[in-house]
C-alpha cells in the first residue's frame, strides 16, 4: 500500500516442513568420535508460522524504513521432548530493524542503522539431583525436563556511518555497535558451591565491542 511518501507492505506466512535432519542433543560440535551418521537424527518434523510488516519513507533526500518480523519456528520428534513440539535453536520470536539515510549538505551522506532480535534458545539443566557416595564425593545429576527452554539474552547494536562524494570517488567512515552493546556470542555455564549447595551461574561472553571503520571507493 503506498500514499504520498510512505509505503506499506504487510506478509503472513506459515511453512510446515518434513523429514529434517539434525544434530542430535549432545552432540559435540568440534569433536565427533562417531560416524557423521550416528551423530544425526533424521525424519524431523518442522513448522514455522508468522507475519512481517514493513513500513518506507522516502523523499528526495531522506530514505527511511522500519522492518518487523514476528514469528514462531519449532521442531518435533518423538526422541525428544517427550515428542512435544519445542522451539527451533535459531527460533527468534521478534525482530526489528531500522534504518534511517539522508543526504546532507556538502555532499555529505549519514546512514543510522538500528537492529533488534530475540535471543536464539538452547538447553539447560531444570534442576539438579543428588547421588551422595559413600567413598566419593557427592555427584550432582542434571534433570532436564524440557528441550530448548532457555534463550540467550536478546541482542541489539546501533551501526553509524558517514560518506564524503567527490566527482569519481567516495570516502565513508563510522562505528559498527556504537554504544558497545555486549551481545553475547557464547554463555560460560558453571556451577558454583560445594556439595549439595552448588547453584548454576551463566555469563555471556560478547566478541565485539565499537567497531570503527573507513572505506576508499574510487570509479574510473
Amino acid at each position: 500500500i503506498g500514499f504520498n511518501k510512505w509505503s506499506v507492505s504487510t506478509d503472513i506466512f506459515y511453512k510446515k516442513m518434513t523429514n529434517l535432519i539434525g544434530l542430535r542433543p549432545g552432540t559435540d560440535y568440534f569433536n565427533y568420535r562417531n560416524s557423521v551418521l550416528e551423530n544425526l537424527d533424521l525424519g524431523i518434523n518442522g513448522r514455522v508460522i508468522g507475519a512481517e510488516l514493513g513500513i518506507n519513507y522516502k523523499s528526495k533526500n531522506t530514505d527511511f524504513w522500519i522492518s518487523y518480523t514476528l514469528s514462531k519456528n519449532e521442531r518435533q520428534l518423538n526422541s525428544i521432548n517427550s515428542g512435544l513440539w519445542y522451539p527451533f535453536n535459531f527460533d527468534k520470536t521478534h525482530e526489528l530493524s531500522l534504518v534511517f539515510l539522508s543526504k546532507l549538505p556538502k555532499k555529505w551522506d549519514i546512514s543510522v542503522a538500528f537492529y533488534y532480535g530475540t535471543g536464539r534458545t538452547f538447553t539447560l539443566p531444570s534442576t539438579y539431583g543428588v547421588s551422595p557416595g559413600l567413598y566419593t564425593p557427592i555427584t550432582l545429576i542434571p534433570i532436564y525436563e524440557k528441550y530448548n527452554n532457555v534463550r540467550f539474552p536478546d541482542n541489539h547494536r546501533l551501526d553509524l556511518s558517514f560518506t564524503k562524494n567527490y566527482e569519481t570517488s567516495k570516502i565513508s567512515f563510522g562505528l559498527y555497535n556504537a554504544y558497545a552493546q555486549n551481545n553475547p556470542f557464547y554463555l560460560e555455564y558453571n556451577l558454583i558451591g560445594q556439595d549439595a549447595r552448588i547453584e548454576p551461574k551463566i555469563k555471556k561472553v560478547g566478541l565485539f565491542g565499537p567497531i570503527p571503520f573507513i572505506n576508499y571507493t574510487k570509479s574510473f
